[in-house]
């Protein structure tokens, strides 16, 4: 039962759609627009930096927070904080409110990384850097983590099932994130070069 409730809280934290409100202030839905995709991405190439930045800061630390606050609230179950972290990846990729199509979930998974180990997350966040400036593409980034952190939780966490909520929190992401894969193979997905250059409308 604790283990439940801490994915509902994590759901409705991670239902929580900054980009989504920022657009609709500017008059517009970021799901019609850029990538259509209502994450940190799409945030900058329809609107900027700045709104990007602040996008992604909130989706990471409403993962985060989701982590922590069922750490607080379910002290005896252990694993409360990995359902917490699941639930707030699912509720951003499937807000209620926005009839489940919300973003593609990788910056809550990195909020997910941090509530459960801050050293991990920064990791994680070199490892987006240097792959996304090397070779040009954050989806290869995205790709790296979500696999890289359930593994990690399976050979040195001491919880037993922890790196399934890992897992499962990878594999929607992963799905999301299919076509953008067969848009590097076939050499038409936009880089983050043009994004930065304000090349993509």
């Amino acid at each position: 039962m604790e283990l439940l409730k801490a994915f509902f809280i994590g759901y409705f934290l991670g239902c929580f759609n900054l980009s989504y409100l920022l657009a609709k202030h500017k008059g517009f839905d970021i799901r019609d627009k850029g990538s259509h995709n209502p994450g940190t991405s799409n945030a900058l190439i329809t609107m900027g930096w700045k709104e990007a930045v602040a996008t992604g800061i909130c989706d990471i630390g409403k993962s985060t927070l989701a982590v922590r606050l069922s750490m607080h609230l379910f002290p005896e179950a252990a694993l409360a904080p990995f359902a917490a972290g699941m639930g707030a990846v699912y509720g951003h990729m499937f807000p209620f409110y926005l009839l489940f199509r919300g973003g593609k979930g990788f910056a809550c998974f990195l909020g997910f990384i941090l509530g459960i180990d801050w050293r991990i997350f920064l990791i994680a966040v070199s490892l987006t850097i240097l792959i996304t400036l090397t070779l040009d593409h954050i989806v290869i980034a995205t790709m790296t983590n979500i696999t890289l952190f359930p593994i990690y939780l399976a050979v040195f966490c001491k919880l037993p099932w922890a790196w399934c909520f890992a897992l499962a929190s990878s594999m929607p992401i992963f799905l999301k994130h299919i076509e953008n894969l067969k848009r590097i193979a076939n050499g038409t997905e936009t880089g983050f070069s043009e994004v930065k250059k304000g090349n993509v409308v």
